[in-house]
C-alpha cells in the first residue's frame, strides 16, 4: 500500500507529509484513533505524529502549469490562503 501524499498545515506554514493507514510501517495502532485524526509522517526528517484530519490537505498532483514542479504551485496557493486566514 502507498501513502497518500499530503501538506500538514501547522502554525509556521506547510510540511510535506504522508497519511499512513493500517499495516504500513509506524502505523500500528493507527485504527484506534479518535475520530477526525489520522496519522502522518513528516516525508523531511521521518517524524511520526497524530494529527487533526482538518489540518491535512491532500497534494493535487494533476496540476499542470509553467513550474516545474507541481507540489511548488501549490504550496504557494495553500501558503496564500493560509495568510488570508490568519491575517484578514
Amino acid at each position: 500500500m502507498v501513502a497518500e501524499r499530503v501538506w500538514l498545515v501547522h502554525r509556521g506554514g506547510f510540511a510535506a507529509a504522508r497519511v499512513l493507514h493500517p499495516g504500513m510501517p509506524g502505523a500500528e495502532g493507527v485504527e484506534n484513533l479518535p475520530e477526525g485524526k489520522c496519522r502522518v509522517r513528516l516525508e523531511h526528517g521521518g517524524e511520526v505524529l497524530d494529527v487533526d484530519e482538518e489540518d491535512v490537505e491532500k497534494v493535487n498532483t494533476q496540476l499542470k502549469g509553467s513550474v516545474k514542479e507541481p507540489n511548488i504551485s501549490i504550496y504557494f496557493f495553500f501558503s496564500a490562503h493560509h495568510s488570508m486566514v490568519f491575517y484578514f
